[in-house]
Formats: structure tokens, sequence, C-alpha cells
């Protein structure tokens, strides 16, 4: 009997770059064929949740583990790049640590994520913000008091390999960025440029921002999923034929 080759699979696992070639053997009977049909349905299905699943925890994109020295930085406008890896990842968090040494009013100090416009500050993507509403009102501390403040959106998708700009518009001037000078860099992606008030500085960087997502799934795998559906239901057909 003619043999039938049944599968040939290429994958690529999420952020990892390893190749997983799922080769099915060829099926050299129809009773072979009918007996082999449903395990490898099963197997495909299953391979994405147990081998290749895309990790639900939060995982850092920029950020960094030691400094040799801070200092503070203000103006009123303040922005730091980034740039992904080559995974897509959803924002679930940015960290900036600040300083509130005087009264303010939340809406004069926004968040916000850009696009990059050729090393610069591009379009809005989306505003950032902060259930940590009583650092605005309630100053503590002078210039030097930092404290980590958590924004979110969780409707923003990072695209692999691409850079963006945390930005604040601080158009009080009350609140202050810690600049940091001798990181220990940690993350997938890595930082880029620091802006203040559209000028690039040239001392204290990156600003103290710390991003993070979780793994976009890429589109072989759920393809890979589909396929494993679809065996099932052709192995069904087949019993019931």
């Amino acid at each position: 009997m003619t043999i039938l080759p049944w599968v040939l699979f290429l994958l690529t696992i999420h952020s990892r770059g390893v190749i997983l070639i799922l080769l099915i053997v060829h099926l050299k009977s129809k009773s072979l064929m009918k007996k082999l049909i449903k395990p490898l349905a099963l197997l495909l299905t299953l391979l994405p949740a147990s081998l290749m699943a895309v990790p639900t925890t939060p995982t850092t994109i920029v950020g960094f583990s030691s400094f040799n020295d801070d200092n503070t930085q203000n103006a009123s406008a303040m922005a730091q790049s980034f740039t992904t890896d080559a995974s897509a990842w959803t924002l679930t968090g940015v960290v900036l640590n600040l300083a509130n040494p005087s009264a303010t009013s939340q809406g004069a100090f926004t968040v916000g994520l850009y696009a990059d416009n050729a090393g610069a500050v591009g379009s809005l993507i989306g505003s950032l913000t902060t259930a940590q509403t009583s650092f605005f009102t309630n100053p503590f501390g002078g210039q030097y008091s930092f404290q980590n403040i958590l924004f979110t959106n969780n409707a923003i998708t990072l695209a692999a390999s691409s850079t963006y700009w945390v930005g604040v518009s601080n158009s009080n001037n009350d609140i202050y960025w810690e600049g940091l000078f001798g990181i220990n860099q940690t993350g997938v992606g890595t930082y880029g440029t620091t802006l203040l008030d559209d000028a690039p500085a040239t001392s204290y960087t990156p600003l103290n921002v710390t991003v993070n997502g979780t793994a976009v799934p890429e589109p072989s795998t759920y393809a890979l999923m589909g396929l494993g559906a679809l065996a099932l239901v052709i192995a069904a057909r087949r019993r019931t034929a």
C-alpha cells in the first residue's frame, strides 16, 4: 500500500529561538493509521499546553538588579526609551521610582507609552494609570525620597524588536524621577535614550523605570493546537464510518 506522509510540522518556540520539529512517521497501512491517529491527535493538542505554553507570570522586559549611584531628575517632560527582544509582549506594568516632596495634582503628572519616531518620542500608544493616587496628594520627604509607583494599561501589546518610550508630563515640575548611574541591567530588552525636555540627558541615565509583560503566544502555537483538533475530528469520523 502506498506510504502516506501524514504530518511535517515546524514550530519555533516563543522567546527561546529553538526549533521544534514534529515529524510523524509514515503510516504504511490504513489499519495502522486508524490505531495511531487518535494518540497522535491528542499529542498535537496537548503539546502546546504542556511543552510550549507561554508563561503567564510577568517577565521583566527592562530592569536592573543594582546601580552604583543615583540622582534626581526633574523637567516638565521626561522620557525613557527601551527596546524589546525578539518576542512580542502584553504590557502588565510600568514601575517608576518617583519622589513628591510637595503637594501636587495627579492631573498635572501623566504617564504614557509612546511609539518611537527616529530616536524621538512619537505618537501616544496608550495612557498609563496608577491606583496609588495618594502619592500625588500626600507629600513625602524630599526630592530624594523615592517611591515605586506602578502604572498599568493591560490593553497594550509591545511588538518584537521595537523601541518604545515611557514618557511623563510633569507640568507643575513637582515630581522627581530617579536617574541612575552604573546599572547592572536585567530583563530581556535594553534601555535606550533618556530625554529631559526633549534634550538627551548626559548623566544619571537611564531613568528608574521597570517594564514588565507577559509573552504573546506565536501564531504557530495556535496552528499546532488547531492541527491537533482537526486530527481529532478526522479520528471521530473514521470511527463512525
